[in-house]
């Protein structure tokens, strides 16, 4: 019952959050009016800086989605310590690294923070999550390092055979197990913690 210049009462339950987009929102399928000029061949130069630049996204959505969920939970749990601070040991960057070097340390680095944040919703919510959730983290963390290693041998002067298109389609792998992390930190804000 609501008197006027009263207030109906608030709901204070939060809303579970919407699923992340796959791609940007900036993101357009070219018109066929426009020439489109032609994607580029698989294992050229261009072909792998743009599978780079796909990952770079996916993982800067996972960091805002990360900093969401914190900043979500430290709401809806006050006072508890709600953090994905960790001390984890991430490789540094190589001296004269390239962009492809930086995206590999910074997912080493996002991965153990989401991991830290998952372990902590675990200890709050009291709730035990699938091993499927975690073994999607590692297939993340392990897509991560074959790149990490293909690098590695590189500087070392060992250039494989068809080197851009293994490094395309390992950054491929990147950005899909990436969006999958998304997913799982999705599924745990959300309340479910199903199998991925």
């Amino acid at each position: 019952l609501v008197f006027p210049g009263q207030f109906p009462p608030i709901n204070f339950k939060v809303p579970p959050p919407p699923h992340p987009p796959a791609v940007p929102a900036s993101f357009h399928l070219p018109s066929p009016l426009h020439s489109v000029s032609p994607s580029p061949s698989p294992g050229s130069p261009a072909d792998v800086l743009l599978r780079v630049e796909e990952a770079q996204w996916q993982l800067k959505a996972l960091e805002i989605d990360r900093k969401k969920t914190e900043a979500a939970l430290a709401k809806q749990n006050p006072g508890k310590r709600i953090c994905s601070s960790n001390s984890v040991l991430v490789p540094r960057l190589p001296p004269g690294h390239t962009c492809l070097d930086k995206l590999v340390v910074d997912s080493l680095r996002e991965q153990a923070r989401v991991v830290t944040l998952l372990d902590r919703i675990k200890i709050i919510r009291g709730k035990v999550f699938s091993q499927g959730l975690f073994d999607s983290l590692a297939m993340w963390k392990e897509s991560v390092l074959v790149i990490m290693n293909m690098r590695r041998r590189e500087r070392m002067g060992h250039v494989e055979r068809g080197g851009g298109k293994v490094i395309g389609e390992a950054l491929t792998r990147v950005s899909a197990e990436t969006r999958r992390a998304r997913s799982v930190l999705w599924a745990v804000v959300a309340g479910g913690a199903g199998k991925m």
